[in-house]
Protein backbone atom coordinates (compact mmCIF):
# COMPACT_ATOMS: atom_id res chain seq x y z
CA UNK A 1 0.00 0.00 0.00
CA UNK A 2 1.07 3.64 -0.25
CA UNK A 3 2.08 5.53 2.74
CA UNK A 4 -1.14 7.85 2.29
CA UNK A 5 -3.26 4.71 2.05
CA UNK A 6 -1.73 3.29 5.24
CA UNK A 7 -2.32 6.92 6.63
CA UNK A 8 -5.72 6.67 5.72
CA UNK A 9 -6.24 3.17 6.92
CA UNK A 10 -4.89 3.91 10.50
CA UNK A 11 -7.09 7.04 10.95
CA UNK A 12 -10.29 6.12 10.15
CA UNK A 13 -10.87 3.90 13.31
CA UNK A 14 -9.64 7.07 15.41
CA UNK A 15 -12.10 9.25 13.89
CA UNK A 16 -15.31 6.89 13.86
CA UNK A 17 -14.15 3.20 14.02
CA UNK A 18 -13.09 0.55 16.69
CA UNK A 19 -9.65 -0.85 17.21
CA UNK A 20 -7.78 -2.92 19.60
CA UNK A 21 -5.00 -2.00 21.26
CA UNK A 22 -2.75 -4.04 23.62
CA UNK A 23 -6.23 -5.60 26.46
CA UNK A 24 -8.61 -3.23 25.52
CA UNK A 25 -11.41 -1.93 22.27
CA UNK A 26 -11.10 1.68 21.96
CA UNK A 27 -14.85 2.53 20.06
CA UNK A 28 -14.28 6.07 18.49
CA UNK A 29 -17.73 7.18 18.65
CA UNK A 30 -18.89 10.17 16.20
CA UNK A 31 -22.43 9.85 14.61
CA UNK A 32 -22.41 13.49 13.04
CA UNK A 33 -19.24 12.56 11.24
CA UNK A 34 -19.78 12.37 7.08
CA UNK A 35 -17.28 9.20 7.28
CA UNK A 36 -19.69 7.50 9.84
CA UNK A 37 -22.52 7.80 7.75
CA UNK A 38 -24.71 4.41 7.83
CA UNK A 39 -20.83 3.37 8.37
CA UNK A 40 -20.05 -0.52 10.30
CA UNK A 41 -16.69 -0.79 11.47
CA UNK A 42 -15.10 -4.61 12.33
CA UNK A 43 -11.97 -5.17 14.23
CA UNK A 44 -10.89 -8.79 15.12
CA UNK A 45 -10.16 -9.16 18.73
CA UNK A 46 -8.72 -12.78 19.15
CA UNK A 47 -7.73 -15.70 17.12
CA UNK A 48 -10.43 -17.70 17.96
CA UNK A 49 -12.39 -15.26 15.55
CA UNK A 50 -14.08 -13.01 18.17
CA UNK A 51 -15.19 -9.28 15.97
CA UNK A 52 -15.76 -6.38 17.47
CA UNK A 53 -18.54 -4.21 15.97
CA UNK A 54 -19.18 -0.81 15.29
CA UNK A 55 -22.77 0.28 13.39
CA UNK A 56 -24.08 3.68 12.58
CA UNK A 57 -27.26 4.43 12.86
CA UNK A 58 -28.54 7.88 12.00
CA UNK A 59 -28.01 9.68 15.25
CA UNK A 60 -26.27 6.92 17.51
CA UNK A 61 -24.25 3.91 17.47
CA UNK A 62 -24.54 0.59 18.34
CA UNK A 63 -21.61 -1.47 19.80
CA UNK A 64 -21.36 -5.15 20.13
CA UNK A 65 -18.51 -8.07 20.26
CA UNK A 66 -19.41 -11.42 19.13
CA UNK A 67 -22.62 -10.86 18.57
CA UNK A 68 -22.97 -9.56 22.34
CA UNK A 69 -24.52 -5.89 22.69
CA UNK A 70 -21.47 -3.90 24.53
CA UNK A 71 -23.70 -0.50 24.28
CA UNK A 72 -25.73 1.92 22.83
CA UNK A 73 -24.79 5.80 22.29
CA UNK A 74 -25.30 9.16 21.21
CA UNK A 75 -22.80 11.33 20.74
CA UNK A 76 -19.44 12.05 20.21
CA UNK A 77 -16.88 10.03 22.63
CA UNK A 78 -14.68 7.33 22.88
CA UNK A 79 -15.77 4.08 24.80
CA UNK A 80 -12.81 1.86 26.30
CA UNK A 81 -13.76 -1.37 27.03
CA UNK A 82 -11.84 -4.85 28.03
CA UNK A 83 -11.86 -7.23 25.05
CA UNK A 84 -14.92 -8.92 26.03
CA UNK A 85 -16.76 -5.58 26.06
CA UNK A 86 -16.66 -4.69 29.25
CA UNK A 87 -17.15 -1.16 29.95
CA UNK A 88 -13.83 0.45 31.27
CA UNK A 89 -14.12 4.49 30.77
CA UNK A 90 -15.31 7.20 28.94
CA UNK A 91 -13.19 9.65 27.29
CA UNK A 92 -14.30 13.01 25.67
CA UNK A 93 -13.01 13.50 21.91
CA UNK A 94 -14.02 16.64 21.24
CA UNK A 95 -12.52 19.93 21.41
CA UNK A 96 -15.71 21.43 23.12
CA UNK A 97 -17.49 19.69 26.41
CA UNK A 98 -20.04 17.38 25.21
CA UNK A 99 -22.99 15.09 26.95
CA UNK A 100 -23.99 11.95 25.41
CA UNK A 101 -25.95 9.34 26.52
CA UNK A 102 -25.37 5.75 26.42
CA UNK A 103 -27.00 2.76 27.49
CA UNK A 104 -25.57 -1.06 28.69
CA UNK A 105 -27.56 -4.15 28.62
CA UNK A 106 -30.12 -4.01 31.45
CA UNK A 107 -29.55 -0.85 32.49
CA UNK A 108 -31.41 2.22 32.22
CA UNK A 109 -30.07 5.35 30.03
CA UNK A 110 -27.68 7.33 31.59
CA UNK A 111 -26.08 11.00 30.38
CA UNK A 112 -22.43 11.96 30.99
CA UNK A 113 -20.84 15.24 30.64
CA UNK A 114 -17.03 15.17 28.97
CA UNK A 115 -14.82 18.08 28.48
CA UNK A 116 -12.03 17.35 25.69
CA UNK A 117 -9.46 14.54 26.61
CA UNK A 118 -11.70 14.16 29.72
CA UNK A 119 -11.92 10.62 31.14
CA UNK A 120 -14.89 8.79 33.84
CA UNK A 121 -14.20 5.74 35.02
CA UNK A 122 -16.96 3.04 34.26
CA UNK A 123 -15.60 0.77 36.43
Amino acid sequence: YSPCALVFYDYTWRLAGVRRQDDELHWNIRPDCPAAENGFFRASVDHQGTVAELRYLPRNAELRVGNRPIAHIEGTARLITSLDGSPRSLLGIRPAVTTIRFRLPGQESRHVTLGPNQRKSLI
